[in-house]
């Protein structure tokens, strides 16, 4: 059975939508509770940000953090466009959508992962990131 997107309730602690249903998995590279002090941080939080570059400690954190990996840029998009992010991430990707794009739904199996990705977007009032598996999710036609 799958759930409704509409039935997620909002985590205000985290920032993130969950259901009781929709399982997380555990999937995690390491770097998470290292790039959720950074974002709680940092004032700029921006998907090109200089301030961010100083906190990179390794490769998942340079994957995460480091600039060019906005290689969306290139399509040449209308910024109209209603996004929806499957695998999420800690958000190196959601961060440049939500700054030019309409509305961008973002799913993300690892609840570790959801929370940076929620405290990365905080201020993106055009982002809402749900965590669970998104083969469980009922999505509507038009999000």
């Amino acid at each position: 059975m799958k759930v409704p997107l509409e039935d997620f309730r909002l985590n205000s602690n985290l920032g993130i939508y969950v259901h009781e249903k929709v399982h997380a998995t555990d999937y995690s590279d390491g770097s998470e509770s290292h790039l959720l002090k950074v974002f709680e941080k940092v004032s700029d939080l921006t998907y090109d940000s200089d301030e961010l570059q100083k906190y990179i400690i390794d490769w998942p954190t340079m994957y995460h953090i480091g600039k060019g990996r906005q290689t969306l840029r290139a399509l040449n998009l209308p910024p109209n466009l209603e996004v929806l992010e499957l695998g999420a991430g800690c958000g190196a990707v959601t961060r440049y959508l939500g700054e030019h794009f309409k509305s961008v739904c973002a799913i993300e199996g690892s609840i570790q992962r959801a929370a940076v990705l929620g405290k990365r977007c905080m201020d993106l009032t055009n982002v809402k990131v749900f965590v669970g598996d998104f083969t469980k999710i009922k999505f509507p036609k038009k999000i």
